[in-house]
């Protein structure tokens, strides 16, 4: 059984030489997948959002996709967009996009490792 993680955008796979290269490594149709994915995320999710994808081939031509979290520095820039591309925020705009990290996450994540996860972007400036 083998496993492959991916950062993918939701609803925006296509066939690309990196994605067959990857994919072909474990004999997965790449058509078939983008298909699958691309389905699967629309199901949850907005159009766009860069995840990080997890797919485990179980037998030829079966396989999961498991979406993870997302890409915490996407949803930074996606956010801040509604700010003229500004990289300051406020408390609560930050505690907002905690709460939506944090509702995009398929597991439990605490403000601890949101902020270690956060201090990692160097561009963005809380602000009062």
């Amino acid at each position: 059984m083998a496993a492959i993680r991916l950062k993918l955008k939701t609803g925006e796979c296509k066939s690309n030489s990196s994605l067959n290269r990857v994919l072909g490594q474990y004999q997965i149709n790449t058509q078939k997948f983008c298909t699958q994915f691309n389905t699967e995320s629309l199901k949850k999710y907005k159009n766009g959002i860069l995840f990080y994808c997890y797919i485990t081939k179980v037998n030829k031509d079966i396989f999961t996709i498991f979406l993870g979290s997302p890409c915490l520095k996407d949803l930074i820039i996606n956010f801040s967009m509604f700010k003229n591309n500004s990289y300051y925020l406020t408390i609560e705009e930050f505690y907002d996009l905690f709460l939506i990290y944090k509702n995009l996450s398929n597991k439990n994540i605490n403000l601890k490792n949101f902020l270690g996860s956060i201090s990692t972007f160097k561009n963005l400036k809380l602000i009062k």
